[in-house]
């Protein structure tokens, strides 16, 4: 009996580090700069900043976690806004947000559309 709740464990634990995105992976940051129209690092007009550690931490979990949609091939709208995820005033990451959901997600990273709807403040 042991031994069976063991490899049900064992195989949700599979699982479940199976659909984490390895994109994300160690990415640590402290703040999230968004800017709008041109591709981050400071290239567009800067919206707002994003510092609270919570809700930092939160996203990136999400994105970690989420499944993802392969739009190399397809045509669509650039991302409204881009975000600089940062650490020591370096930029980490930077992700395109959608303000409006595309097809369920708003996060593009890598020709990827990740199915992810959190909002940003």
């Amino acid at each position: 009996m042991k031994i069976r709740v063991f490899l049900t464990l064992l195989l949700g634990v599979l699982v479940l580090s199976a659909c984490q995105n390895e994109a994300f992976k160690g990415v640590n940051a402290t703040s999230i700069k968004a800017y709008e129209n041109k591709i981050g690092s400071e290239e567009g007009e800067l919206q707002f900043t994003i510092t609270d550690q919570e809700t930092i931490d939160r996203l990136l979990t999400d994105l970690r976690r989420s499944r993802t949609q392969d739009v190399s091939n397809a045509d669509m709208k650039m991302p409204d806004l881009h975000l600089d995820f940062t650490r020591n005033d370096r930029v980490v990451l930077t992700v395109g947000y959608y303000t409006e959901p595309m097809d369920g997600a708003r996060y593009l990273y890598q020709n990827k559309l990740y199915n992810v709807t959190t909002e940003l403040p």
